[in-house]
């Protein structure tokens, strides 16, 4: 997270595209859990954890959660760095790069909310499937390349939560607590002491769709991302309650994160909101 001016003045606008993502993941995963489908544990995480029921001290004490969390840190660290290099040897073609694989990413979560709300809700919705999907991908291509800052903003937003609230959904109990600390530690280390250290504002605004700015405040997408991932773990597996309470957190860690970029120009997104966060929804899970 980076802000325009020197002193950014901290104003409520700044917390709209936060509570956007929050609202859109509360809604993406509801489809989710009403629909009562059971999503299977992502590729990425492929060794087998203890469930939910075990306690804590018996489950993180053994090593799936961290093996799990280290495999998707490891793809995170490999993309940048892929991303990283494609920006300083061809440029130009990183931008449709980007573009291809977020109109990929709006084409499959577009989708499969639809069949989602098809099954749910009315069948003949899915006839029109082709419709929503290519108006999605559409509006998300289209406003992120005029450079729109609101529409840029909702486009994000939009990309993030879906795909946010499937992973959600879908990570392994223990593999997701573990991975809200160990990717708080690896934002703040790529920031103060990887890739994006040396990150330029020019340099950020050649990935379009991947950084968002909005009212002076530039937010990476991956930040948005985990937002909704965590929003949408919390409410899958322990109800409204601790999703809300994690929702506070992540706002009330979000407004730090503002408040401290008056004393520096760039600061890690997410360790404040999702260290906050996970410890509200933890403590909402335990009390409710």
């Amino acid at each position: 997270m980076s802000a325009e001016r020197e002193h950014p003045q901290l104003s409520p606008i700044h917390l709209v595209p936060i509570v956007i993502c929050l609202l859109a993941s509360y809604l993406f995963t509801s489809l989710i859990v009403i629909s009562r489908l059971s999503l299977p544990p992502p590729v990425i995480t492929p060794v087998q954890e203890p469930p939910p029921t075990v306690p804590a001290e018996e489950a993180l004490s053994q090593p799936a959660p961290y093996i799990n969390s280290l495999m998707i840190i490891f793809i995170m660290f490999a993309a940048g760095v892929v991303i990283i290099y494609i920006l300083a040897k061809y440029r130009r073609l990183l931008k449709f790069i980007i573009y291809f694989l977020i109109g990929l990413v709006t084409f499959s979560t577009t989708a499969f909310y639809t069949s989602l709300i098809a099954f749910v809700f009315t069948p003949w919705i899915l006839e029109l499937w082709l419709f929503f999907t290519a108006g999605a991908i559409f509006f998300v291509i289209y406003s992120i390349h005029k450079g729109y800052e609101t529409l840029a903003m909702l486009s994000a937003v939009y990309v993030a939560s879906s795909a946010g609230s499937i992973t959600g959904s879908s990570l392994p109990f223990w593999t997701s607590i573990v991975l809200m600390v160990a990717v708080s530690l690896y934002d703040v280390y790529i920031v103060y002491r990887g890739y994006l250290k040396n990150l330029t504002k020019e340099d950020a605004l050649t990935f379009p769709g991947l950084m968002v700015e909005f009212k002076g405040i530039t937010v990476g997408l991956g930040d948005f991302f985990f937002y909704s991932i965590l929003s949408s773990f919390a409410l899958s597996s322990w109800g409204l309650i601790s999703a809300l309470m994690a929702g506070v957190g992540i706002i009330l860690g979000f407004t730090l994160t503002i408040y401290l970029l008056r004393y520096r120009r760039i600061l890690p997104g997410l360790p404040l909101s999702l260290i906050i966060g996970l410890s509200l929804a933890l403590l909402g899970s335990i009390i409710f």
